[in-house]
């Protein structure tokens, strides 16, 4: 039962809520993104990165590379077991907050492996020689490179490795006495800078693609005039519903005398009912129902759970009272009915085709015995 404006107002809670990812209405499609095909890459990574501390180990017989390279081993280990089930996970429908838990993470396990990596890259630096150190930049600066190039990746995970591998590397070549490398420390914080902002605008690029793709579908399958769900958008909810083997309803409602309103009032009086009697239907149906504008003065309702014989009844006894009240346009009363053909689909019935046409045909069936009701389709 809905509150009456003149009853208090209900207390509200007082706990602040938690703070919501700007990017909310995107974030499992980023999530499945962000994990596709990414288990290669960090096989790949956590070898490689484990092999360079062995490496070194074998080179020196040095016990801190031996730990630093079982440390990268370990959460290289952790992040690849991460991306492996987060992979599967993605694969299956989930929820933002779902989402947002993975990348979490996900984050978690690649900034320890990273904080592995930079403190080899930091204990090597200034252990080696001129040519293993060139090495060095070259891979942090790849792996940076590397982190940047998943789109999909949070920017503050992508910032925070890299940054981490940066100030290994700066923070090794500050250690040195050598003028050159100390200035070429003051080169790493500057691309430490410009990693930051590209991980931010890259991120921010794909998240307004995905925005604009999603837009650009909505326009695809809404009536511009009503702001229903248009003809192709209910057609392929109904393919849904019968290939889920979903009990639902549908109606399909035609407009009784709406050409003489279009011919004495003009068009845009003409519009002007059809978006008020959207608002009427939206208002008769509940939230999980479908309510679509099929073009012209025919429109359309799927009604889903727990749809029975009776609550199709009420629904479209709703639809015939409401739209036969008057409509005032411009000052001008006007008052129109609705002919509404009822369609029952039971599981096992899936066939959206003719559960289209047996709702038609109803419809017409009323036309023909005088309009302003509603019949079930035999």
């Amino acid at each position: 039962m809905e509150n009456s404006p003149f009853e208090p107002e209900p207390m509200r809670d007082q706990r602040q809520p938690a703070p919501q990812p700007k990017h909310l209405d995107v974030l499992v499609q980023l999530n499945g993104i962000m994990f596709h095909r990414l288990s290669g890459t960090a096989l790949v990574a956590g070898v490689g990165g484990t092999g360079v501390c062995l490496g070194g180990w074998v080179h020196d017989h040095d016990p801190r590379m031996l730990a630093l390279a079982v440390a990268t081993f370990v959460a290289s280990g952790l992040r690849f077991g991460v991306v492996v089930i987060g992979e599967m996970r993605s694969r299956q429908p989930m929820s933002p907050a779902d989402a947002a838990r993975w990348q979490q993470i996900y984050g978690g396990a690649t900034v320890s492996y990273y904080l592995a990596v930079a403190s080899a890259i930091f204990y090597a630096f200034h252990r080696s020689q001129s040519g293993v150190q060139e090495l060095l930049i070259v891979g942090a600066v790849s792996l940076c490179a590397g982190l940047n190039g998943r789109m999909a990746v949070p920017p503050w995970v992508s910032q925070s490795c890299g940054v981490l591998v940066l100030a290994g590397l700066g923070l090794g070549m500050w250690r040195s006495s050598d003028a050159a490398s100390r200035f070429a420390c003051l080169i790493i914080v500057l691309f430490a800078y410009v990693h930051c902002r590209v991980a931010q605008s890259r991120f921010d690029i794909l998240v307004q693609h995905l925005r604009d793709t999603r837009r650009l579908q909505e326009l695809a399958e809404c009536d511009a005039l009503t702001g229903l769900a248009n003809r192709r958008f209910f057609q392929r909810k109904l393919v849904e519903a019968c290939d889920a083997d979903e009990a639902c309803a549908v109606f399909f409602i035609d407009l009784d005398h709406f050409k003489e309103v279009n011919d004495s009032l003009g068009h845009a009086a003409g519009d002007t009912l059809l978006r008020m009697v959207a608002e009427r239907l939206r208002a008769s149906v509940r939230a999980e129902d479908l309510v679509a504008r099929f073009g012209g003065d025919e429109f359309a309702i799927m009604q889903q759970n727990g749809v029975t014989a009776e609550t199709a009844t009420r629904l479209a006894g709703r639809i015939n009272r409401s739209i036969a009240e008057t409509f005032h346009i411009d000052g001008v009363p006007v008052r129109i009915g609705a002919s509404v053909g009822v369609r029952l689909h039971a599981r096992s019935e899936g066939d959206p085709v003719r559960i289209l046409n047996d709702a038609d045909e109803a419809l017409y069936r009323v036309k023909r015995e005088g309009r302003g009701g509603f019949a079930f389709a035999t």
